[in-house]
């Protein structure tokens, strides 16, 4: 099988929407060579985001998993820990689907943890969430990305910062 190139559908502030309850919130920091802009979850409380997404053209269609890669850093001195990201997605088909959008259901949830590598609070570190439950997605489908941190799962003490998520899949070749 032939993997496809991942692709960013957030990126250093690229807008999100965020839900009201539990929010994470826009970052901003003027480091001192490359300032860093993402969306920061708290620590000690469970935090989500909703980033809306469109499939590329490539994408072999329902049924294929979705791999987000999400990338991030603590925002804080800690330098261990495990954090937990759970991920879900929404599908909604125009001109085809009749339920109400507001309502619209999320597909079963998919987790996965992440490690601190140690040595430097605020080194970027990537993990991949597959997304098996893509709610029969399709190109042209109004995608919703619902991702969260579990600090039930989770041993970083600080807030931790996405920098970037990426989505990608397999072709099935």
């Amino acid at each position: 099988m032939t993997a496809i190139t991942p692709y960013a559908i957030f990126d250093n502030g690229k807008p999100a929407i965020l839900p009201l309850v539990n929010p994470a919130t826009l970052y901003y920091a003027d480091g001192t060579n490359y300032p860093i802009m993402g969306l920061e979850f708290p620590a000690g409380t469970d935090a989500e985001a909703g980033i809306p997404f469109e499939l590329r053209e490539d994408y072999p269609g329902a049924g294929e998993s979705l791999i987000f890669t999400i990338e991030w850093h603590v925002n804080g001195t800690a330098t261990t820990g495990t954090v937990q990201w759970d991920c879900q997605v929404g599908a909604i088909t125009p001109e085809t689907d009749t339920t109400d959008v507001e309502a619209d259901a999320l597909g079963t949830e998919a987790t996965a943890q992440d490690t601190h590598l140690g040595t430097t609070a605020q080194r970027l570190h990537s993990i991949d969430v597959t997304v098996t439950d893509e709610q029969s997605a399709e190109v042209g489908d109004a995608m919703m990305l619902y991702v969260r941190r579990d600090v039930s799962e989770d041993s970083v003490a600080d807030p931790i910062v996405i920098k970037r998520i990426l989505v990608g899949y397999d072709d099935g070749t």
